[in-house]
């Protein structure tokens, strides 16, 4: 659990950070270090960007963390991403499982006496989705993609508007980098189709280049995490365990690159 007055290197960050899909690889980055007067925290939220980071970095300084190092794990996609929530019905089902429906982006998890009538119940749901359009197949067979499908769809607008998300990343990169200085470094991890194609989508060049053009500082994992295709799973653009653990080593190399920790 994260401690209150206790200098933290806080690790901001999305589902690569906060490891989707695979077992998280951050309690393997964190015991790469000895030192004991740091605590090291995962700040990753699926599907979010740059606003949604800053407002949880902002929580977690109102409940006394003290952030003495701030790594910012980025992917090309975060800087088009704005702020969300879950909906009511997701929200509900994570706390109390036996409000699920089956409709859900994410699922409470039941006791192990209710396992497998909660299953049959999502599963029967799912099915009864066979008979519907295949739009709404694709939403009830992949709810969790389509809701970052959703959020990322509708945080779109134009590039340069003042309002835009990519608007608003910017100013929140600016205000990190003002905040923290010499404290803050950027990792830019290539996501799966950047690592097939070989190649960083422009929108992640376009990121890289306001970093540098604010004065921060930005370590290339497209260059240094050696990921290759067999390192994502097939049917998601998720890492799978291996990618994890080459990316828990990459941002190891950065970190104790950047702040000499050890």
């Amino acid at each position: 659990s994260t401690q209150s007055n206790f200098p933290s290197v806080l690790v901001l960050g999305d589902s690569y950070t906060e490891g989707q899909g695979a077992s998280p690889w951050f309690e393997m980055f964190r015991k790469n270090f000895s030192q004991k007067y740091l605590q090291f925290v995962n700040g990753g939220i699926v599907g979010t960007g740059f606003q949604q980071w800053e407002l949880l970095h902002d929580y977690l300084l109102t409940e006394g963390v003290i952030v003495k190092h701030l790594v910012v794990i980025f992917i090309s996609d975060d800087y088009r991403r704005g702020i969300w929530n879950f909906s009511t019905g997701t929200s509900g089902c994570l706390v109390d499982y036996q409000r699920c429906v089956g409709n859900e982006d994410f699922y409470g998890i039941p006791n192990d006496k209710d396992r497998d009538v909660y299953l049959e119940k999502l599963r029967a749901y799912r099915e009864r989705a066979l008979n519907s359009s295949f739009n709404q197949r694709i939403e009830h067979y992949l709810p969790a993609t389509t809701m970052i499908i959703r959020f990322l769809r509708d945080s779109l607008g134009s590039s340069e508007a003042g309002d835009s998300p990519r608007s608003q990343n910017r100013k929140v990169i600016a205000s990190l980098i003002a905040r923290y200085k010499d404290d803050i470094l950027f990792v830019h991890i290539p996501q799966k189709d950047e690592v097939v194609n070989q190649r960083v989508d422009p929108l992640g060049y376009v990121t890289r280049e306001d970093i540098k053009r604010l004065g921060g500082e930005f370590y290339d994992g497209q260059a240094h995490c050696n990921l290759t295709k067999e390192d994502f799973f097939v049917h998601d653009g998720h890492p799978n365990a291996i990618g994890y653990a080459k990316i828990s080593a990459c941002v190891t190399a950065a970190v104790k690159d950047k702040w000499s920790l050890q």
